[in-house]
């Protein structure tokens, strides 16, 4: 790894520590650590523009200054905004066969010597989804508008920021170069997750937004697809709770019962990808 690279590494962490411990000082200077929903909304959205939105973004201003948009790829996009569309919709179409992919994950098991951190492991995913589940549950239409603006549009602007602009950026070179920072930067996408039971439909789905980025030189159609899953996590969730449903029911939509749909989905799912990598490559 060039020097260079290792010193803009190096950088970059030292911004997102300094702007996420600052972030966090404030919070609890101002909020006395509250534990509420309305103070642990401000700090989900104080941590995600310090700790994925900021940092990329004034690293770009400080090694490229007139030209940051252009490094993060987020000048006016050449792509037609009817590939967002697009995007979006591929995005609805595969959520039946994430569900199947996130299934089949969860099915592994370690081997019996590691049973206690399978034990561990699982316990902290439950612990974690009730968390969530709780945090994206809302009870009128402000609430739904500031879930939706915190969960769904920082993370996906954030993260892809992040993972995909700037990390592949760090170590793209040539073309084969290219597809080792897309898989990096998937890898590190799902593992800062923290849940290995849903690992690899996160890494495949990290990977995918790397290469709509790649196929179409725009990082606003991964933004866009990002931000379609994570909208449609919430909207699914709220309109079944409001329902009185089980909310499950929508991560089990793809397996089970609904088997064929998730297979169908899959199949799909591939066929979009083909078809917008030869529009994408043909329009860049």
């Amino acid at each position: 790894m060039a020097k260079q690279t290792i010193i803009r590494i190096l950088t970059w962490l030292g911004i997102l520590c300094g702007l996420t411990l600052l972030t966090m000082v404030v919070w609890v200077m101002v909020s006395g650590g509250s534990q509420t929903r309305s103070p642990l909304m401000w700090l989900q959205t104080a941590q995600s523009i310090a700790t994925f939105v900021l940092p990329p973004i004034l690293c770009a201003l400080l090694w490229y200054k007139g030209q940051w948009k252009e490094w993060l790829h987020l000048s006016s996009p050449s792509t037609k905004w009817s590939y967002g569309a697009l995007c979006a919709l591929l995005m609805i179409i595969a959520l039946p066969g994430l569900n199947l992919l996130s299934q089949l994950n969860q099915q592994i098991t370690f081997p019996e010597s590691l049973a206690g951190l399978e034990t561990k492991l699982r316990a902290m995913e439950e612990a974690a989804l009730s968390v969530t589940e709780q945090f994206v549950r809302t009870e009128n239409a402000g609430q739904f508008m500031a879930t939706l603006f915190v969960v769904a549009f920082l993370p996906a602007f954030g993260e892809e920021l992040t993972f995909r602009a700037l990390l592949i950026n760090f170590f793209k070179g040539n073309n084969s170069k290219l597809k080792i920072a897309i898989w990096v930067s998937a890898i590190l996408f799902s593992a800062v997750h923290m849940q290995f039971f849903g690992f690899f439909p996160r890494m495949l789905l990290g990977a995918l937004f790397g290469y709509m980025l790649a196929w179409s030189g725009s990082l606003w159609l991964p933004i866009v697809m990002h931000l379609t899953n994570n909208a449609l996590a919430v909207i699914v969730y709220n309109v079944m709770y409001w329902n009185g449903l089980d909310s499950t029911g929508a991560d089990t939509f793809g397996y089970g019962d609904t088997l064929w749909v998730g297979i169908l989905s899959l199949i799909l799912t591939g066929v979009g990808i083909f078809f917008l990598r030869k529009m994408l490559l043909k329009n860049k």
